[in-house]
């Protein structure tokens, strides 16, 4: 099971589903107070418009796609998961370990070049 953005899309959209269920279970939505959901949606995306000095922008890799984003997808951190029905998201971990030792080649491989 290797690392393809199929599989990333996948636990993206699990992700994404979870939160929706995760809030309309709690009767609460996107944006309230004590809420840091948008940050880490926003986090979630690869490519990020950075302002030089108020000339002009340059798109450039979002580095919280990696530091941020991608833990937080692949915890399966929801709120239904909780007393008896934890047991799932201890299955759900099974496709995280193979998202992990997919992704970890790739890394290596571009830690290598930028090493030089």
């Amino acid at each position: 099971m290797g690392s393809s953005p199929k599989l990333i899309m996948f636990l993206t959209f699990m992700f994404l589903v979870g939160i929706v269920v995760s809030f309309t279970m709690s009767g609460s939505w996107f944006g309230e107070s004590g809420d840091n959901t948008t940050a880490v949606l926003n986090s979630l995306t690869v490519i990020r418009s950075y302002n030089v000095m108020g000339l002009f922008s340059v798109p450039w890799l979002n580095p919280d796609f990696f530091t941020v984003g991608i833990p937080k997808v692949v915890n399966w951190d929801m709120g239904f998961f909780g007393g008896e029905s934890q047991i799932i998201q201890y299955f759900f971990y099974v496709i995280t370990i193979g998202f992990i030792f997919g992704i970890l080649p790739i890394v290596i491989g571009v830690l290598q070049i930028l090493r030089g």
